[in-house]
């Protein structure tokens, strides 16, 4: 049985070419390949990435714990900025890539892959110790749509 974003019945009914992706059933196009292509170099595309994986942490040492697992410097983040980076084992190889999403110094959301939730969280967790956060897989609260192309912050504007 495949896994569904709460989305799914909106993509079927407005015709989405659906396929198992990684377990879940996901819209993979709705009209041709070089149409969508087009229409989202050129103006813009929604895309429903609600099966990805989303971890929030929160906490006074919420920063310091994110700092020390991802590649990236996030001291310069910005309130409602997001970086783009990698989750690092201890030797500093790669153990997923993923978002990290500055609400406010002790707010971040992690959005990691789908596949990949169980075992990030988990890891997330086991180096958590001595650090005075709260670590939520959020999940499957959330609806999450990506939308790209030029047009993008036009149409974020009127919204």
């Amino acid at each position: 049985m495949l896994l569904k974003t709460s989305l799914n019945e909106a993509h079927r009914k407005l015709g989405a070419r659906m396929v198992d992706f990684g377990g879940w059933d996901m819209p993979v196009m709705y009209t041709t390949p070089i149409e969508e292509h087009h229409v989202v170099r050129t103006q813009a595309g929604l895309f429903d990435v609600s099966h990805m994986g989303e971890i929030m942490i929160t906490g006074r040492d919420a920063f310091a714990l994110i700092q020390k697992l991802v590649s990236k410097d996030i001291s310069t983040m910005v309130e409602g900025q997001m970086i783009l980076a990698v989750l690092c084992n201890e030797e500093g190889g790669i153990i997923d890539d993923l978002t990290v999403y500055k609400y406010n110094p002790e707010k971040y959301l992690l959005v990691v892959n789908a596949g990949t939730t169980p075992g990030d969280f988990a890891w997330i967790v086991q180096h958590a110790d001595g650090y005075e956060v709260k670590i939520d897989n959020i999940s499957d609260t959330i609806t999450k749509l990506d939308l790209q192309g030029p047009q993008s912050q036009t149409i974020l504007q009127k919204i």
